[in-house]
């Protein structure tokens, strides 16, 4: 659906990660958007600070605080350089594609289908991810 990078702000002189949504995706844009602005409010310590939005090349990019570790993604699977693991529907709680209220319970979900990829190694759906992103939309 999108990628991560790491960034530098020349502006403000300091490193930023640009989160870009894929151009292929433009039905996911109100999601993109409404996400930015979502996390854009929330003030905790233990929070991504979000500097701003905007567009490339037609496609929805959200630059954010940058934080030096490693990746979810990089303990799991070894450490595979940055720009590798792309954000996938396939993690998403289905009303994260809807306009219904989103809260800690989309993160509880993303989590068990993480847990179980890492026991089964394969996803719990067999419909693809989209699919199930498409059908959500149209409801």
């Amino acid at each position: 659906m999108g990628s991560v990078y790491q960034a530098w702000d020349p502006r403000l002189r300091r490193p930023v990660a640009v989160k870009r949504l894929n151009p292929l995706y433009p039905e996911l844009g109100q999601w993109f958007e409404r996400e930015a602005r979502l996390a854009s409010q929330i003030q905790h310590p233990n929070a991504i600070t979000i500097h701003d939005y905007g567009f490339d090349q037609g496609a929805p990019y959200i630059v954010m605080e940058y934080l030096e570790g490693r990746t979810f993604a990089d303990i799991m699977h070894g450490d595979q350089g940055p720009g590798k693991h792309p954000f996938t529907p396939a993690h998403m709680a289905p009303e994260q594609a809807g306009t219904q209220a989103v809260d800690a319970r989309a993160d509880v979900y993303a989590l068990g289908v993480i847990l179980y990829e890492m026991l089964a190694r394969q996803r719990p759906f067999e419909r693809h991810a989209l699919a199930i992103l498409h059908q959500t939309l149209a409801e």
